[in-house]
């Protein structure tokens, strides 16, 4: 499914410009969500964690990659970082090969999720474009609706 929708997308150097934006291919792991604290200063929210570093969201646009050892669980957790931490679990429940509904300038529309990354996906629209999407902006399509 992959090979064909890359394929598609002919041997166009963006996409790998648009993978390295969104950080990088990964999968989401279960530490994703979690609101931490780091430098024992600066609460965040895991966006990605593997057994070594943690990259850790502390403002809407900005990300900080430390190693996993630097953070602890956030004593309380409030207002603008719970909602960020609700956004990041909707994207941490997401898998390559499922339909997502996806937030563009025009609106809303359908596509699928071929390729998870740190900090979003890239998308094949129906007609075979391939988008890269931040994790905000990305939901699951409501079973029934695929």
């Amino acid at each position: 499914m992959v090979d064909e929708i890359l394929a598609k997308a002919g041997p166009n150097p963006t996409l790998e410009r648009a993978r390295k934006r969104l950080g990088g291919r990964g999968s989401t792991g279960a530490f994703a969500g979690t609101v931490v604290t780091l430098d024992e200063t600066t609460d965040g929210v895991v966006l990605f964690a593997d057994d070594d570093e943690v990259d850790v969201l502390v403002d809407d646009t900005t990300v900080k990659r430390t190693a996993r050892s630097q953070v602890s669980p956030a004593r309380e957790v409030r207002g603008a970082l719970a909602s960020l931490a609700g956004d990041v679990l909707v994207f941490a429940r997401l898998e390559e090969g499922q339909r997502v509904l996806l937030s563009t300038d025009e609106g809303m529309i359908e596509g699928l999720l071929f390729e998870k990354c740190r900090y979003g996906a890239l998308v094949a629209k129906d007609d075979g474009a391939v988008l890269a999407v931040g994790f905000r902006k990305l939901w699951p399509v409501a079973q029934g609706d695929a």
